[in-house]
């Protein structure tokens, strides 16, 4: 169970961090911003749902 508490916030703290590296990654590539443009919401959604798939997998492991 510790485990698992451990993993949530761990998750909570890797959501943020996605986040911001997707934020830097989209204002560095300027040439790429137009391209990047109607991508960014995709990049949030990917982002959070990497975390959600690897918070699940770290909760199946830890109850097994």
């Amino acid at each position: 169970m510790l485990n698992a508490l451990i993993s949530v916030f761990a998750v909570l703290i890797l959501i943020p961090l996605f986040t911001w590296a997707a934020l830097k990654l989209v204002k560095n590539s300027k040439g790429y911003q137009v391209w990047f443009k109607p991508t960014i919401k995709w990049t949030f959604i990917g982002c959070y749902l990497t975390a959600l798939v690897i918070l699940i997998i770290i909760i199946v492991l830890a109850v097994l």
